[in-house]
C-alpha cells in the first residue's frame, strides 16, 4: 500500500479489531500510528493528518511514544484525538502530558474523581470575585446629641418644694445594615464545577481548546440509536450494517481508493494414489506356499 499517496488523496484508514487477539490489534495500531508519524516527520505525507482512537485507554493504546507525539506532532499537522471514559492512564505522568497539551472536551461525568479532575482543567474560568453569599449585620452607632427639658425638685428645710429646669444632652443613636460578602474559595469553585460537571445534559460539554478560556457548548446526537438491531420482518437492517455500508460507499468514491482485482478460486487437483504392491511375505502359511483358500473345521 503507498500510504503517501493514499492519505495525501484525503484517504480514511479504518482499524477495526474483529476477531484477532488484543494483543494483535495493540500492535497493528501503534505500528500504522508510528509509521504515520514517521511519513509526517519526513513530510512525505503533505495534507493534514488527523488520527482517532476509540476507547484508547480501554484498549490500552497509549504509551510512552503516543503519549510525547501530543506534544510533538502537532509541529508536523499530524493531529490526534482519543476518546477515553475515564483519567486512568497508565502512569501520572502520561495523564499530565495529555491535560498539558491536549485541547480537552469534558462530557458528563459520573464518577466525582473524574469530574475533580476536569473541573481542575477548567481552571481558567475560576472568577477569584466570584460571591458565594452576603451576610446582613445591624448595628447601633452614635448620631450626636439630643437637648431635653429636666425638672428637678428640692424640698427645703422649711418644707417647700422648689423647681429647678434645666437644658440636658442625652446621646442619640440610630440603626446601620452592614452587609459581608463572602467569597468562593479556589477550592470551592473546584468543587462546584465538578458539580456541574456532573449535572449536564447528554449533549453539554465544557471544552478548552488552544490554552484559550474554557467555554460550555452543546451538541447534536445521533438522530437514530445505534443500539438499533433491525426489523427482519419489514426487512430493516441493523443501522451498524447501513452505516457500515454507508461507510464502505464513501470509501469507494474516494479518489485514494483502488478497486480490488477479483479472486478466483480454483480447485487444487488431487494427486492420484497407487496402491502398494501385495507383499509375499505376508498374510498365512497358504498364501506364502501357493495354496488356496482354506477353511477351518
Amino acid at each position: 500500500m503507498d500510504w503517501d499517496a493514499f492519505f495525501n488523496a484525503k484517504g480514511i484508514y479504518v482499524i477495526i479489531g474483529g476477531d484477532v487477539s488484543d494483543e494483535s490489534f495493540r500492535i497493528h495500531v501503534s505500528a500504522v500510528f508510528q509509521h504515520l508519524a514517521a511519513r509526517k516527520r519526513k513530510e512525505k505525507i503533505y495534507k493534514n493528518l488527523r488520527f482517532v482512537r476509540d476507547e484508547s485507554i480501554n484498549a490500552r493504546l497509549i504509551g510512552d511514544f503516543e503519549a510525547s507525539a501530543w506534544s510533538t506532532l502537532r509541529t508536523f499537522r499530524f493531529f490526534t484525538t482519543d476518546i477515553i471514559q475515564a483519567w486512568n492512564f497508565p502512569r501520572p505522568d502520561i495523564a499530565q502530558i495529555a491535560r498539558q497539551n491536549c485541547d480537552l472536551y469534558m462530557f458528563k461525568q459520573g464518577d466525582f474523581d473524574s469530574a475533580k479532575v476536569a473541573a481542575q482543567c477548567l481552571l481558567a474560568s475560576i472568577d477569584e470575585y466570584a460571591v458565594h453569599h452576603e451576610d446582613e449585620i445591624k448595628r447601633q452607632v452614635h448620631d450626636g446629641f439630643d437637648t431635653v427639658e429636666k425638672t428637678s425638685k428640692t424640698t427645703r428645710p422649711d418644707g417647700e418644694i422648689s423647681e429647678t429646669v434645666s437644658d440636658q444632652q442625652v446621646a442619640r443613636f440610630r440603626e446601620e445594615k452592614d452587609k459581608r460578602t463572602h467569597y468562593k474559595s479556589g477550592e470551592h469553585q473546584i468543587l462546584f464545577k465538578a458539580k456541574e460537571i456532573q449535572n449536564l445534559d447528554m449533549r453539554e460539554f465544557f471544552a478548552r481548546e488552544d490554552g484559550g478560556e474554557p467555554y460550555k457548548g452543546k451538541t447534536d446526537l445521533c438522530l437514530e440509536p445505534w443500539s438499533f438491531g433491525g426489523d427482519p420482518e419489514y426487512g430493516h437492517d441493523p443501522l451498524w450494517k447501513e452505516k457500515a455500508l454507508e461507510c464502505i460507499q464513501m470509501l469507494k468514491q474516494s479518489a485514494a481508493y483502488i478497486t480490488p482485482t477479483e479472486i478466483k478460486w480454483i480447485p487444487a487437483q488431487q494427486p492420484q494414489q497407487t496402491p502398494p504392491a501385495p507383499n509375499p511375505n505376508r498374510g498365512g502359511a497358504a498364501a506364502r506356499f501357493g495354496g488356496g483358500n482354506s477353511t477351518g473345521s
